[in-house]
């Protein structure tokens, strides 16, 4: 027998048939707002976490520097490396409180006052 009634029938209604897999199960909207939520979230923590480890060790050398180099010289390498890294968690901080807030709900749309009305 090429195509068994019961077979179609479950295909049809979606459900499975004995030893069949069933439709994929459906994901609510709620679901995937919470997994971007907990990206986001990880995001920003590891994003925060990196900022924090390198400021610490950006102390670490300062402090214990050798005797022979000049603070000022630490202090421009100590600026060179933070001022990146600080721009970097500052978007990625925006974006997550930004994004959490519903951003789009919470800034309403202007017009632009460079366009003239005519």
């Amino acid at each position: 027998m090429p195509d068994d009634p019961v077979k179609l029938s479950a295909v049809a209604l979606g459900t499975s048939a004995p030893g069949q897999a069933g439709p994929p199960p459906s994901v609510s909207k709620n679901t995937i707002e919470e997994a971007r939520e907990d990206a986001r979230k990880s995001v920003a923590l590891i994003i925060v976490a990196a900022f924090t480890c390198v400021l610490l060790l950006s102390l670490a050398v300062f402090f214990f520097r050798d005797k022979d180099t000049k603070p000022d010289d630490v202090l421009k390498i100590i600026q060179a490396v933070l001022a990146p890294i600080t721009g970097i968690v500052g978007a990625v901080t925006g974006f997550y409180f930004s994004a959490s807030q519903g951003h789009a709900q919470s800034t309403p749309q202007r017009p632009d006052p460079r366009q003239s009305a005519d």
